[in-house]
């Protein structure tokens, strides 16, 4: 099933950001769409919210976003977004919103605060936290939202080593949702199964299959385990490409 399609769709402003561009996004995937500066990626997350018009087609889950977005199927991180409140307030409201039984709702809540580790924060009001604790925020919102999809704008950039991790195990864990992460950081690339590259007119790679010059040529960074795992396969220390620096260095023990 596509949860996003995208046909001849075009958007801009005095310039195209992009022209007649397609992909499809199909459920339970999640896919990392990733370019250099200018290439449209906060006009992606923006059309895909609902925010602005465009051009060509678009269909989530077979329907329009105004109908996608009214049914609650589509949720988003971004530091854009301006909850009002204190966090505990914000995350009851989240399910009293969607009608969950009050005697359901306290427990719900606390489970999810122990899975993202917000505890500290919940008496914070949310406009005084950090980015990072914002971003952090936002994925617990999510998670009690159960979105069918869930759109990342550039938000891992905010988070350290150990709230990364948390987010990255909760995304691993909830297979149900399709993800759609939107970013200029190449590392990210590795978290999903597939990329599309917007800068040279959303080519979609399989993250197994890229190698260097494919991040090179699209005047891209290339990340640091797909660099050392190729100069280790140059000099026949390993046959296979590795996307997991955990699991290189035990082969590499081994």
């Amino acid at each position: 099933m596509d949860v996003v399609k995208a046909k001849n769709l075009s958007f801009s402003y005095d310039r195209f950001i992009f022209d007649d561009v397609n992909f499809t996004v199909e459920k339970g995937e999640f896919i990392t769409f990733v370019g250099s500066g200018g290439c449209g990626k906060s006009t992606l997350f923006n059309i895909l919210i609902g925010n602005y018009d465009f051009d060509g087609e678009l269909y989530l889950f077979g329907k329009s976003i105004k109908y996608s977005l009214d049914k609650g199927y589509i949720g988003w991180v971004s530091i854009q977004n301006d909850y009002k409140g204190t966090v505990i307030d914000i995350l009851v409201d989240v399910l009293k919103k969607k009608g969950t039984s009050y005697d359901k709702i306290k427990p719900e809540v606390q489970r999810v605060i122990k899975k993202t580790g917000i505890q500290d924060l919940i008496n914070f009001d949310y406009s005084l936290l950090s980015y990072s604790d914002m971003i952090l925020v936002n994925f617990s919102i999510q998670l009690l939202n159960k979105p069918r999809l869930l759109i990342i704008d550039n938000a891992f950039s905010y988070l350290d080593l150990n709230k990364e991790k948390i987010v990255r195990e909760v995304l691993r864990l909830n297979k149900k949702t399709t993800v759609i992460n939107i970013t200029n950081d190449t590392s990210e690339c590795l978290y999903g199964s597939d990329v599309i590259i917007m800068s040279s007119g959303f080519k979609r790679f399989k993250v197994r299959d890229m190698n260097e010059e494919d991040f090179r040529c699209n005047g891209l960074n290339v990340p640091f385990i797909i660099s050392l795992s190729s100069k280790l396969k140059f000099y026949g220390v390993i046959d296979d490409n590795y996307l997991d620096m955990e699991r290189l260095a035990d082969d590499l023990w081994e």
